[in-house]
């Protein structure tokens, strides 16, 4: 299998419809032509993922995020570098592994639905916060359910399952019935919340202002860490590269850095 048609069976699984338009879904660099002789895997396109990659003798690596939004005005080598995406960019090229990513698109997909749900032992109720429009089941911000474990219960659940302790805006010693579980930043997603009769939300960050405020209206904030949250994504993009048909011994999962304590 070439890697174009990786990307291709990848986009089938994780269509880039579903991401949002500022997105970049999918292969931004590499060589479509080559063929796949082993597969990388981690949160971020980072100059020590792709060498990860190079170290492990893949030369596809798959990330959540992407490699850009913006591409960079200059491509060059790290020590000559002023942006770092040119320097991985650099890097990625010389190297000969082909960057794809799959954000927003799994972000949304419900084959992120459980990811935050089952270690935190929580029901999912099948809804979303915010749904993408024309995709039913797709979507941010999924609603469950909780029956009488409190709000610094489910943090310390946080804490066991993802190896950070959280930190916790609100009422600790509140009994939530109905959470909300937001990947990444969160947004405006706390309004929304709060308009949906949301009593918990966890997510990966939140701004001050805004969790501050929403505090004191009643929501209570779980906030993980934005690496943390999505750090879940990583096994989902491994099951999915195994029903593209990639020997489960060819791919290479990169331990996640602690960048948020």
């Amino acid at each position: 299998m070439n890697v174009v048609e990786l990307e291709r069976r990848m986009l089938e699984i994780i269509p880039a419809s579903v991401a949002e338009p500022w997105d970049r879904t999918g292969m931004l660099v590499g060589n479509p032509g080559d063929e796949v002789r082993g597969v990388a895997v981690a949160l971020d396109p980072t100059c020590d993922a792709i060498a990860f990659a190079r170290r492990v003798g893949a030369n596809v690596l798959v990330t959540h995020h992407p490699l850009f939004l913006d591409p960079p005005t200059q491509v060059k080598p790290a020590a000559y570098a002023t942006e770092a995406v040119g320097a991985r960019i650099w890097e990625a090229v010389k190297s000969g592994v082909s960057v794809m990513s799959f954000h927003t698109a799994l972000d949304a997909s419900p084959l992120a639905a459980g990811v935050l749900a089952a270690p935190l032992g929580l029901g999912l109720t099948g809804e979303v916060l915010e749904e993408v429009a024309g995709h039913p089941g797709c979507g941010y911000g999924r609603l469950c359910t909780s029956t009488g474990t409190s709000v610094g219960e489910i943090a310390e659940a946080c804490a066991a399952s993802f190896g950070h302790a959280p930190r916790i805006w609100g009422d600790a010693h509140a009994v939530p019935s109905r959470v909300c579980l937001w990947t990444g930043a969160a947004g405006e997603s706390p309004l929304a919340c709060l308009a949906k009769d949301v009593d918990l939300l966890v997510c990966g960050e939140v701004k001050y202002h805004m969790a501050l405020d929403a505090a004191e209206l009643g929501l209570c904030i779980i906030e993980l860490g934005h690496d943390v949250s999505e750090q879940v994504h990583c096994p989902v993009l491994v099951e999915s590269l195994q029903k593209c048909g990639v020997d489960g011994a060819a791919i290479r999962l990169m331990d996640l850095p602690a960048n948020w304590h």
